[in-house]
């Protein structure tokens, strides 16, 4: 990811929040930062330090090494948030980076919900400390809500087994009451291991069962 790209990301997407409430420094969108921040369980980079280290991010991150693409990820997410390039928006544009990583390796984007903000944030803590696992995990966690979410019920068929956690996705019901549903076999599930799987198919068997008060209608 060469630096003037890294760059131009920030300015695009920080210059309309600028022109509104500029930052009290006299950094422009775009610009590296000149003055010391201080981010809570964050060791940042010094601003004289920010170049060097960002020629030295932006060249390993093309590099695999012996990492699997989400540790690679992890750890390069966290080393750009720890060098903190910009005075405001490292956050934003630092997810950004981290899922155009993802998607250059195959994968889909890694959404970090609100929810799921203050073990992101323990996470990137336990990184700058250079346990990147609890952050890989997270990402890892990200991806595969983004699969079961958006990609597979879009490209799985109506018969195809999928999680739950899938079939909830933009339906009337949530993944915890179809779990229920399938432990109570009013809705036809697999189960394996610790993971439910039904299909489209059979959620519209159930649904077809219920009258329109969501009762079960009666037999004979």
């Amino acid at each position: 990811m060469p630096i003037d790209v890294l760059s131009e990301i920030h300015r695009q997407m920080i210059e309309l929040a600028w022109a509104v409430e500029p930052p009290p420094t006299r950094d422009r969108p775009g610009d590296l930062r000149s003055v010391g921040v201080s981010v809570r369980g964050l060791d940042v980079a010094i601003p004289v330090a920010i170049p060097a280290d960002l020629h030295e991010w932006s060249a390993s991150t093309g590099e695999l090494e012996d990492r699997h693409p989400l540790e690679h990820a992890a750890v390069h997410h966290a080393w750009l948030e720890r060098i903190h390039p910009f005075v405001d928006g490292n956050g934003r544009v630092g997810r950004l980076i981290l899922n155009f990583m993802l998607l250059q390796r195959g994968y889909p984007p890694a959404v970090i919900h609100v929810d799921q903000r203050p073990r992101y944030l323990r996470a990137l803590r336990s990184a700058d400390g250079g346990n990147h696992r609890p952050l890989t995990e997270v990402i890892a966690r990200a991806v595969s809500g983004a699969l079961n979410r958006f990609l597979i019920p879009n490209l799985a068929g109506d018969a195809r087994l999928v999680p739950l956690s899938s079939l909830a996705a933009g339906g009337p019901y949530g993944a915890a009451y179809l779990r229920q549903l399938a432990i109570a076999g009013r809705l036809r599930a697999i189960r394996e291991g610790r993971l439910w799987l039904s299909s489209r198919a059979w959620l519209n068997e159930y649904v077809g069962s219920r009258d329109p008060r969501g009762t079960r209608p009666r037999a004979g």
